[in-house]
């Protein structure tokens, strides 16, 4: 969450759960795979925000799957 200053600086806070998890997932030839954003207007990583009742590990996969289609180990 973004808060303005007084001097106009601006300060990102981090709340307990507010922030997001993704993979950097490559193929077996070291290709990176990437999916397009909500806009379909440039290419991410597979993220999405935290579950407070996952590890960071397993929501990562979880996000993996439900974006890309993505299965496999975490190193």
């Amino acid at each position: 969450m973004l808060k303005k200053q007084k001097n106009d600086e601006r300060l990102a806070t981090l709340r307990d759960n507010d922030y997001q998890v993704g993979v950097f997932a490559y193929t077996g030839s070291g290709k990176v795979v990437l999916v397009t954003s909500r806009k379909g207007d440039s290419w991410i990583l597979p993220k999405g925000n935290r579950a407070k009742k996952r590890s960071d590990r397993l929501q990562a996969k979880r996000e993996a799957f439900e974006e890309a289609g993505l299965q496999g180990s975490l190193n």
